[in-house]
């Protein structure tokens, strides 16, 4: 019964007419709802039938229970659909946040932690770097230093070799004539050689007015007791210049020794800078990568940022055409109740029944 009931109601809103007689303004008025036209068309025709109105009443009772159910159900649906765009939204504001949140997080280590330890960083790398230079004038200085430390030594090592070798050569001809190997009386010989060797004396020798006056004195000594206190001079000044050979040759090597070290502890603390700089460069191109990975980082969640803001404007425009699709179903239902309980109402007055009598009337003439 009830699906024969709605095909009507579908027939009758696809515009089945009504009687044209019926064409009184609370007819008219009724026309609009297509349940309260079924009610008049259907309430018309069992009247022509002579049926009752009780089958109508039935049929309008289970109409209007299935409106209501219908009603109901888009309430429901659309209670559901609230309940899942509020959902959707507060999740997409969650999505929002959290994104904006690690947007802000993220250019908040970026700006204040990354970028400062990239700056003290290389800060670093530009002292290191002067370290590096400064430890290289070092050893150039160093090196420098003991080139000429070790021409001067050479230089007082060659003047006391030189005077050693004069000495010996003075003493020699002194000896000889203690010991009776030259003749006291025969000076001419010994007066040229000791004209060589105080010609073969280096002006820079500290010592050499005094060993060229002793050495030039030995041909004019006078007996053998001034001839032995001159070798007793030069005995001591060939000491004194041994003594001064041996402490200038201990000083360069102390002093070599001194150099070395002090190179191989410049070159040790350039090998540090070196390694130094190389960590530290690591460090600088670790801290430019995670820079970069956290700028490629705030580059995706922009975009997650774009991507929920258009999805919630799309589901906000969707739930708002939603909105209005209810609300016309809303209201075209509660609409249809009212028309419909109208029609029921008016069946049942006289004035309906007039208008049917005198409409059947006007149809029987007709014929």
């Amino acid at each position: 019964m009830k699906g024969i009931i709605f095909a009507v109601l579908i027939c009758f809103s696809f515009g089945l007419p009504v009687q044209p007689k019926l064409d009184e303004q609370k007819v008219d008025e009724l026309n609009n709802g297509k349940l309260s036209k079924f009610i008049l068309a259907f309430a018309q025709l069992s009247s022509m039938l002579e049926r009752p109105l009780v089958d109508l009443d039935f049929a309008v009772q289970d109409l209007s229970e299935d409106l209501k159910e219908m009603q109901e159900e888009v309430s429901q649906d659309f209670f559901q659909r609230s309940a899942q765009h509020k959902k959707i939204i507060d999740d997409l504001d969650v999505l929002l946040g959290n994104a904006q949140i690690e947007i802000s997080n993220s250019i908040n280590l970026v700006e204040n932690v990354l970028k400062n330890q990239l700056v003290q960083l290389n800060n670093k790398q530009s002292s290191l770097q002067d370290f590096v230079s400064q430890n290289r004038v070092a050893i150039q200085r160093e090196d420098l230093m003991h080139q000429t430390n070790s021409k001067q030594y050479e230089e007082k090592i060659t003047d006391h070799q030189t005077a050693l070798k004069i000495l010996d050569k003075a003493l020699d001809i002194v000896q000889k004539f203690i010991s009776g190997e030259l003749d006291i009386n025969q000076r001419d010989p010994v007066q040229r050689d000791v004209q060589e060797l105080s010609g073969c004396l280096n002006k820079r020798y500290g010592n050499y007015p005094l060993v060229a006056a002793l050495i030039e004195s030995v041909p004019t000594f006078e007996n053998m007791k001034q001839l032995k206190k001159i070798r007793q001079k030069l005995v001591k000044i060939k000491q004194a210049v041994q003594d001064q050979y041996n402490e200038d040759l201990f000083h360069d090597r102390t002093q070599t020794s001194l150099y070395e070290k002090r190179k191989a502890q410049l070159e040790k603390e350039h090998s540090i800078f070196q390694q130094q700089i190389a960590d530290n460069m690591f460090s600088i191109n670790t801290i430019q990568q995670k820079i970069k990975v956290e700028e490629d980082f705030q580059d995706m969640r922009r975009d997650d940022v774009k991507r929920y803001a258009q999805q919630r404007q799309d589901e906000n425009e969707a739930f708002a055409y939603e909105i209005a699709i209810f609300q016309d179903l809303k209201n075209m239902y509660l609409t249809e109740q009212q028309l419909s309980e109208q029609a029921v109402n008016f069946i049942n007055t006289k004035q309906f029944s007039d208008l049917l009598r005198s409409n059947l009337d006007i149809a029987l003439r007709k014929k």
